[in-house]
């Protein structure tokens, strides 16, 4: 039976202890990192569910407020680099893992078309109840429909939702 174990200690131990046959935590160069191809040989693509890793920063709106812009602007280009170079170390990291998890026996298969469009059904179903209830994410849902896919793109780094959106659309447009 599935079960989630979440943190990476757990399911070290668990793959330890033999009670999973099966994982996938990141991408293939953490995967690699976690030995998870000695217990899993099956590696599913594309991983649409984590369209790419997040760097986040939270400030307290009424504290942001009070920044001056030129520090506003300091927070977001730090913020905007730090995530470019993360990508960019997982863009480097990932072919090399993944070629290795090859080598160590893992065979590799796309998720079947039928699921992606279940997937791409279930995520927008997600999306609009949230949006039922939450104002705050109905804009951002909304204004996001309104960037052209291009664009979207480009502004990948404000934010893991709007990377998810342009996965989803992605993968439905090829299904």
């Amino acid at each position: 039976m599935p079960q989630a174990l979440p943190g990476e200690r757990n399911l070290r131990g668990a793959r330890s202890a033999g009670v999973i046959d099966a994982a996938e935590w990141i991408g293939p160069y953490d995967d690699e990192k976690l030995g998870l191809y000695k217990i899993a040989k099956h590696y599913y693509y594309p991983a649409f569910w984590e369209g790419g890793t997040e760097i986040c920063v939270m400030i307290n709106a009424a504290a942001w407020d009070k920044l001056p812009k030129v520090y506003q602007e300091a927070v977001e280009s730090a913020a905007a680099e730090s995530h470019v170079k993360m990508q960019a170390q997982y863009d480097a990291k990932n072919p090399i893992a993944l070629k290795s998890l090859i080598a160590n026996g893992v065979k590799l298969h796309p998720f079947p078309r039928d699921s992606l469009r279940a997937a791409n059904k279930a995520a927008f179903e997600l999306y609009e109840a949230e949006a039922a209830k939450n104002p705050a994410f109905k804009k951002l849902i909304r204004a996001l429909e309104e960037v052209p896919r291009a664009a979207v793109r480009m502004v990948c780094h404000r934010g893991a939702l709007v990377r998810v959106v342009n996965c989803v659309r992605e993968i439905a447009d090829t299904a």
